[in-house]
């Protein structure tokens, strides 16, 4: 199989908590300030009750997102719990404003609710959190319906939409701009261990699934088979046909053996002409291998090369669950094997070269 190195089955929603991590102090310490604002200005503006009630809790949740800001910009927030902790302080915002709201009674303080609503679309780039950020601050606002004068309904609610609409967007955009940042970062990650050509891993990816691969399997006391492959004639073919046309021979072979492997084994691009298979167990012998990969391409022929016969040359080399070995190793041994057995079907090409040495598409 070809193995996927940068998670792509990761869920997108988890793109979001590292950014919202990443944001979560400033987020809280502006709130923070804002609501200290508040504090100083609310004596001389609020009436009655309010003007109790309101600057001692504007004080409090002033100094508990301070703490949170503190608290975050030391020791970030597992992203995981990020958008958890973001709602958490949207909803202490809009707690605020709902609570001026109900005990003064006075139907423009709905602003700073529509605010909120706006406020959570920036904070909560997640669909889920954002519509619950929303949901919360509609309900909160409509349990303060009483305590407002009657004949301001309406316009409120079509106010409130809108903001809830304003609120959506902004989330849309800025969860757009953190997949599109993932997706360049992902993009440029994958770049270096796969293969531009055949999609499959290169040999920096190998080196760091197999290492991956060796230790999972001593874990469980499994061998590690390593089979090294290449393809015979992909420099005749270069020399007539134009590397175009070898390039299809090659993507035609990694087709090939990515079908005859097992599930759980790695195939990768080696290098030039040469590929490799990494997995758990004994694997497939290499005879076998070959017989496989030239009875799949000779079942889908290579368009636009003629005179090409389908011929491929493995080697193989296990490492056993109590050998101390290592991949560097294995994958040296498995290299002899292929150039063992390619020089026995092919005595004059085989005394170019000794065996054990890298062969020339490897290079």
């Amino acid at each position: 199989m070809t193995v996927a190195p940068l998670g792509d089955d990761t869920p997108r929603a988890d793109r979001y908590g590292p950014a919202v991590a990443a944001d979560l102090p400033v987020l809280s310490g502006l709130l923070s300030l804002l609501l200290v604002v508040v504090t100083v200005v609310l004596p001389f503006v609020a009436t009655g009750t309010a003007r109790l009630v309101l600057p001692v809790v504007s004080a409090v949740s002033a100094v508990g997102l301070a703490a949170l800001c503190a608290w975050s910009s030391r020791r970030p927030v597992p992203a995981p719990r990020a958008q958890p902790w973001a709602l958490l302080v949207v909803l202490l915002a809009g707690g605020n404003a709902l609570l001026a709201l109900g005990l003064e009674g006075e139907p423009n303080l709905t602003a700073y609710v529509l605010l909120v609503l706006v406020l959570a679309g920036l904070a909560l780039p997640g669909r889920r959190w954002l519509a619950v950020a929303h949901v919360l601050v509609w309900a909160g606002w409509l349990g303060c319906l009483p305590a407002l004068p009657g004949g301001t309904f309406r316009a409120w609610v079509a106010q409130l939409l809108l903001a809830t609409l304003l609120g959506g967007v902004v989330g849309l955009v800025r969860r757009g701009g953190i997949d599109r940042l993932a997706e360049a970062a992902e993009g440029t990650e994958r770049a270096a261990v796969e293969d531009g050509l055949t999609g499959l891993l290169n040999r920096r990816g190998l080196t760091l699934v197999g290492e991956q691969v060796l230790q999972n399997a001593r874990r469980v006391g499994n061998a590690v088979h390593c089979t090294i492959l290449d393809v015979e004639g992909l420099g005749g073919v270069n020399e007539r046909l134009g590397h175009a046309a070898g390039d299809r021979v090659l993507v035609a072979v990694a087709q090939a053996l990515h079908g005859c492997v097992r599930a759980g084994d790695v195939v990768a691009r080696w290098g030039g002409d040469e590929f490799c298979v990494l997995g758990p167990g004994a694997g497939t012998a290499p005879v076998d291998l070959e017989k496989r990969v030239r009875g799949r391409l000779a079942e889908h022929p290579i368009e636009d090369v003629p005179g090409w016969q389908p011929q491929v040359n493995a080697g193989s080399a296990m490492l056993a669950p109590w050998d101390d070995g290592n991949l560097p190793e294995l994958l040296e041994q498995a290299d002899r094997e292929m150039n063992r057995r390619r020089a026995l079907r092919h005595p004059q090409a085989g005394s170019a070269g000794t065996p054990g040495s890298p062969s020339a598409g490897g290079q």
